[in-house]
């Protein structure tokens, strides 16, 4: 009795500090800065983790933006040891214009399924290269992932102390032969470089070039894929993602689908860039604290959604499919790993079919549980050698 007693009033204080937390939380004034989804893509030890670092502390001094070091940024006990990420890691920073949500993404292909997740739900990519390496076939492979994915992708040739100007050249000229678009941005690290002018001169190409206007439709119904989720006491089931349509504010009612179930709840509570808020928009990258009506098991990869037109249910899609470009001809056989906003189990069938990197082709693609999607959803689709990328068609009747 007694060991239940305590295990009660543990829970009860656990309840009043997140809700004690909760109300004490800063509120974001929503303001005319634009926001931008940005992510860092590149081979393992390039030195993505480092340029975020650099990118903070160079706004530290220009707008007041919180340092972030390595550690900070790579800080489980696993990265910590590996010496490398594994994880995705959200870190925010702002300019006189834009507000950034900036995902740090694994370079690693043993944990490519967490880059493949994010890469959908970004807007702006940097494809962060170290000269002394040069650009590795990894390094390519991601470039064109992104761009499948939609994503404006630039070029950062992160120099060391040591690296002299005819390796930048030669990185330079390897990326114009690979057909690389957008010119690249060097960032120097050594004394004799000038970090804080490449680095603002690196943002301004962003916000100069990155229109999201076209992209998100805030007066068509909430569609919100889900990258991560977890419940907590008295405030419901958390959800966070990128809002691709809609208006989300406190009170509104949503749906959940995840692995060919649903549910109904209405929204409690939101928070962007950690701070409360009572309003999110087709673009944010956010979080809703929601409350459903019958208990639902949801993870990443579920979808919050309003009715609407467009979305549809099925464990059986016709795509259209290529190999991604380098990857040659593939027969399809067997079972395959597919990566999109809302399905995360992955594995999927793929009827048998001959692909090539010259043009798409039609198949039925079959996964091992119901998904939510909408034709020309952008997909990727992995064996063990090939990649594959392409689109929904449309769903099939089971």
């Amino acid at each position: 009795m007694i060991l239940k007693n305590v295990a009660v009033i543990r829970q009860n204080l656990r309840r009043l500090s997140t809700t004690a937390l909760h109300k004490n939380k800063e509120v974001f004034e929503r303001d005319q800065k634009e926001h931008i989804n940005l992510g860092t893509i590149g081979s393992p030890g390039h030195g993505k983790t480092t340029l975020v670092s650099k990118i903070t502390k160079v706004l530290h001094g220009t707008h007041g933006v919180p340092v972030k070091e390595v550690s900070d940024i790579d800080n489980t006990t696993g990265e910590r040891a590996a010496g490398q990420s594994q994880n995705a890691s959200h870190i925010e920073f702002w300019t006189d214009n834009h507000r950034y949500s900036l995902t740090d993404l694994p370079g690693s292909s043993a944990y490519s399924r967490n880059m493949y997740t994010h890469l959908s739900l970004l807007d702006v990519c940097l494809l962060v290269i170290n000269p002394e390496e040069g650009v590795l076939k990894d390094t390519i492979e991601m470039y064109r992932i992104s761009k499948h994915f939609g994503n404006f992708t630039i070029p950062v040739i992160f120099t060391r102390g040591q690296t002299d100007s005819e390796t930048v050249d030669l990185v330079q000229m390897e990326l114009e032969e690979l057909g690389i678009e957008n010119s690249s941005i060097i960032l120097e690290t050594s004394p004799e470089g000038n970090l804080n002018q490449s680095t603002m001169k690196l943002l301004h190409e962003i916000e100069a070039k990155v229109n999201r206007s076209t992209k998100f439709q805030e007066e068509s119904s909430v569609y919100f894929p889900l990258e991560q989720t977890g419940s907590i006491p008295s405030r419901g089931m958390f959800c966070a993602g990128r809002i691709e349509s809609g208006v989300i504010k406190t009170g509104t009612p949503l749906e959940v689908f995840f692995n060919g179930k649903k549910s109904k709840g209405t929204v409690k509570d939101m928070e962007i860039f950690r701070k409360k808020t009572d309003l999110l928009k087709a673009g944010d990258r956010g979080g809703v604290f929601i409350k459903f009506k019958t208990d639902i098991d949801i993870k990443r990869g579920a979808v919050l959604f309003e009715p609407g037109k467009g979305r549809e249910v099925s464990d059986s899609w016709l795509v259209s499919l290529q190999t991604l470009k380098g990857q040659g001809n593939h027969t399809t056989k067997g079972e395959y790993m597919l990566h999109h906003s809302t399905f995360s189990d992955g594995k999927t069938i793929l009827e048998p079919c001959n692909l090539s990197e010259d043009g798409l082709t039609e198949t039925v693609l079959r996964s091992s549980s119901q998904f939510m999607g909408r034709p020309t959803d952008p997909i990727l689709i992995r064996s063990n050698r090939t990649i594959i990328i392409g689109h929904l068609v449309s769903s099939i009747a089971s």
